[in-house]
């Protein structure tokens, strides 16, 4: 069964949300890449992202995925 990911940070790596993205760029990524930083940070906001996603992701809990893997 799959399971939510869980915030842990290790040594070296830069935390999401510190995570600096440009603004100045006329690509399409920048916003979707905003408003998944801002999805992420906010605990409320993220719950109501994974209420929505997870019966299509999850489907039948019994088959899904293995042991140990994340959404």
């Amino acid at each position: 069964m799959r399971k939510r990911f869980k915030i842990q940070y290790e040594i070296g790596v830069e935390p999401i949300e510190e995570v600096k993205i440009p603004t100045n760029s006329r690509d399409e990524l920048p916003p979707v890449m905003a408003a998944l930083q801002t999805i992420y940070k906010n605990p409320e906001l993220n719950e109501k992202v994974f209420k929505i996603i997870e019966p299509c992701i999850l489907g039948d809990k019994e088959v899904t995925g293995r042991e140990g893997m994340s959404i």
